[in-house]
């Protein structure tokens, strides 16, 4: 016979059983969704040609499932169904990437994705994004973006927090992270894709509210803590994780691969490369300095360094309409730090090209601090070249470990080892402003850059 406190256990069971809490008890029952088809790590992000306006919106989840994104003007109206392709799996999770077309500029969109057929609760909550501006409609808007690189987790949360408060003051329309996204590879091989996991959960609530950007680094690359003849190796070398989670307008760049590709936004020209491989003596590449040679992604022709050239050659036709060229990266075409010394062969890659075409700035992380570099060229002062800004200092997992060149060198405008994001502000046609902040939303840097500044 069941003792009184078993009866007591039993009746309570049974109660939870048909309570909004039966889940948390009993998740394998018929009566409970899917844990492991729920759609988490939701980010959006910029797709679909010039003169048309698409967002990619991506999730993750741990069991195969559709791939649903169920969309409206109005909240809690879904007026439209996309469907995506099967999603894609390169080792322990299911990637799921669904492009929106045809999208109403400037509207705010109201989602919710996942698999309907999962009935009791296959679809996530309720998010919203807005689209960008019309191109050309308005080349003189003003807008803000949210800048961080180098991030991972570990001291991440103030970056994350000031750029979630610019996010909801309206201050940024969209961020843009310069690389090195989870730090992943710095953890043992059985908590490689639990560290990807928790990344994408840890920036959800900025990624899945408005575009969030982003380029490989070399942290993207593969797993290192895994014996080279593995299989799990392979799985998830060659930037696998970063090419199956992310879902950027490369297609519609005319570029061969999610690793570099290029977008307009109202009176700029964006362009996001790939640092790592790809061009001459890069780092994964027969000639480079790094352990794999994983690459190219250039199946076709153009490759990545005339692709540059051609999109370059296109955003100065359209330089009327879209003043501001920026770009970004992950490693620098310079930089004032000792441990990370300036790379001859990013330098071949970019700096020419980037004088050739008058590009106004470059963006990029890698060195895990903050260095802003004066208008340089072949490593003189020069009023007429691009600004380099590095950011690398989002909150990374390895620490602000650089030593800077002392004294300091006179390229160098300002520098810091604090660990902190930015703030881009595109005034006008003329005018742009850079803000960067520590951690404590104290700003460490400010800088004024008009156009045009040509003799």
């Amino acid at each position: 016979m069941l003792s009184r406190v078993a009866l007591l256990v039993v009746s309570a069971f049974v109660c939870i059983a048909h309570s909004e809490e039966a889940c948390q008890w009993f998740p394998w029952t018929n009566d409970c969704p899917d844990p492991h088809k729920f759609p988490q790590q939701i980010r959006v992000a910029f797709a679909g040609p010039t003169n048309t306006i698409g967002m990619a919106v991506s999730w993750t989840t741990t069991e195969f499932c559709q791939s649903v994104v169920q969309f409206g003007t109005e909240s809690g109206v879904y007026t439209q169904t996309q469907t995506g392709d099967l999603p894609s799996s390169y080792f322990l999770s299911w990637q799921h990437n669904v492009v929106l077309s045809n999208l109403e500029p400037l509207t705010k969109y109201y989602y919710r994705v996942g698999d309907p057929s999962d009935t009791m609760g296959g679809m996530s909550e309720e998010l919203s994004f807005t689209t960008k501006p019309q191109d050309g409609a308005n080349p003189r808007a003003s807008f803000g973006i949210g800048i961080m690189g180098d991030m991972g987790t570990e001291f991440a949360q103030g970056t994350l927090d000031g750029l979630l408060a610019l996010q909801q003051k309206e201050l940024i329309d969209f961020s843009i992270q310069l690389g090195d996204f989870a730090y992943a590879d710095d953890r043992a091989a059985s908590a490689y894709e639990d560290q990807q996991n928790n990344w994408g959960k840890f920036v959800e609530p900025l990624a899945s509210m408005a575009p969030f950007m982003g380029c490989p680094g070399n942290h993207e690359a593969g797993m290192w803590d895994l014996w080279s003849g593995s299989p799990a190796y392979n799985l998830v070398g060659n930037f696998s994780a970063y090419n199956s989670r992310f879902r950027f307008p490369y297609e519609e760049s005319g570029s061969a691969s999610n690793m570099w590709y290029s977008f307009d936004y109202a009176n700029v020209h964006f362009i996001s490369i790939d640092t790592e491989t790809d061009f001459p003596n890069a780092a994964y590449s027969e000639t480079g300095y790094e352990k794999e040679k994983w690459g190219p992604f250039n199946t076709g022709v153009p490759d990545q360094v005339q692709w540059l050239r051609n999109n370059l050659e296109l955003a100065r036709k359209h330089r009327a309409e879209r003043p501001w060229i920026i770009v970004y990266g992950h490693r620098p075409v310079y930089t004032t730090s000792k441990r990370y010394n300036n790379s001859t062969a990013v330098q071949d890659f970019l700096e020419d090209l980037f004088w050739e075409f008058e590009v106004d700035l470059y963006l990029c992380g890698h060195v895990h601090a903050y260095n802003r570099i004066k208008p340089t060229y072949k490593g003189e002062l020069n009023a007429n070249a691009t600004t380099y800004i590095v950011a690398g200092n989002g909150g990374n997992i390895e620490g602000q470990n650089t030593i800077f060149v002392d004294p300091e060198p006179v390229i160098s405008a300002s520098r810091s080892l604090e660990f902190g994001y930015g703030m881009l502000q595109i005034l006008d046609n003329e005018n742009l402003q850079w803000t960067m902040f520590n951690n404590q939303t104290e700003i460490i840097d400010k800088l004024h850059l008009t156009r045009p500044r040509y003799d």
